[in-house]
């Protein structure tokens, strides 16, 4: 394929379990409280072996809300992009749902 072509298959979250246990542990308590939720969009780069490089957030609905989905995803881990049976890297949205269980 020609050089940008995209990937075979998109990178994967590795440690899926792990997700619900982080965000719990990581939701601000005062916006928990104060019944903030919403959606943050982070823009990552995942590497061949599957770390996330730098964080960008594209939008979020408060800022703490930001900082505490730059911290689960700073420690997940992604199972890499393919592009001919090779490991590249990738570019990749990643909406970060937070929501007020009861």
């Amino acid at each position: 394929p020609p050089a940008g072509a995209a990937p075979d298959g998109l990178p994967e979250l590795a440690n899926r379990a792990e997700l619900a246990a982080q965000m719990a542990a990581t939701y601000p308590p005062a916006l928990r409280d104060a019944g903030v939720a919403g959606t943050v969009v982070l823009s990552a780069m995942i590497s061949t072996d599957g770390t996330v490089m730098p964080l960008v957030v594209k939008s979020a609905p408060h800022p703490a809300l930001a900082a505490a989905s730059v911290a689960v995803f700073e420690r997940m881990r992604f199972r890499p992009a393919r592009r001919d049976g090779r490991y590249v890297p990738s570019v990749v949205d990643i909406p970060v749902t937070w929501t007020l269980g009861r």
